[in-house]
């Protein structure tokens, strides 16, 4: 950490931009969970709300989230001060997943109401105490270079969020089957995704195999090595019927 432990311009640069972005996911966020109430108290259907709301947490929130983890939080746990902070972070990132699960699941109009505006709480405490806890420290540290730290964040949020894929090869290991489960736990019964892994899934396959039975279509595309590929999918009432 510097002498002073104060962020520098560019530090301060950074931290507004990861400000701005968190931000505009928890306005996503907001708007959509609006849209959900509004139709639920005025008793239309409110089935395009959810998904709206589901598919941007899933498409744009949890890419994010699975960025921060392979950059935020890489460099927060390396830190020792700052790693008891890191897991908890990790830790409200699966509660969002399974609320995503949830939600996709209700159907009721209080559990789609309690679960759309308990998404939007959670991610603003947990963007609130990044901000204040994690962040301002993290971008003090002299090896931390702030311009590439927030552009390869962006990179890998885009990747996964843009592209629709799930790409793994810049996270972890102990976090691979964590952000796939998150990422499935989001689908709706008939959709998918696509994962891209440098190395076998074949136990990321096992663990959302024996955690939700019958409900996971897999798919390989491509057989590594260098990279596997796989179509994963939440079986839909069509394939239940057909099995």
């Amino acid at each position: 950490m510097s002498e002073t432990g104060a962020l520098t311009e560019a530090g301060v640069r950074t931290l507004q931009a990861i400000v701005q972005r968190h931000r505009a996911l928890a306005t996503g966020l907001s708007l959509r969970a609006a849209d959900v109430r509004e139709a639920a108290l005025a008793h239309r259907q409110c089935r395009c709300a959810v998904d709206d709301l589901v598919n941007f947490a899933a498409e744009q929130v949890l890419p994010y989230a699975a960025a921060e983890e392979a950059t935020v939080y890489v460099a927060a746990r390396a830190h020792h001060e700052l790693a008891g902070a890191a897991a908890g972070m990790v830790s409200d990132h699966e509660y969002l997943a399974s609320m995503l699960s949830r939600l996709t699941a209700a159907t009721s109009t209080t559990a789609v109401l309690d679960g759309a505006g308990g998404l939007v709480a959670v991610f603003t405490s947990h963007v609130a105490k990044e901000e204040t806890l994690v962040l301002p420290r993290l971008l003090a540290e002299r090896d931390v270079d702030p311009a590439k730290f927030v552009a390869r964040m962006d990179e890998l949020a885009r990747r996964n969020g843009a592209t629709g894929a799930l790409d793994l090869r810049d996270l972890a290991p102990p976090y691979r089957q964590r952000v796939v489960s998150a990422r499935f736990g989001a689908l709706r019964p008939g959709s998918c995704f696509t994962l891209v892994d440098d190395h076998d899934p074949a136990p990321v396959r096992h663990q959302l195999e024996s955690r939700h039975t019958g409900e996971v279509i897999w798919e390989v595309l491509q057989a590594g090595p260098p990279v596997w590929r796989a179509r994963i999918g939440r079986v839909g009432m069509g394939d239940r019927t057909a099995a």
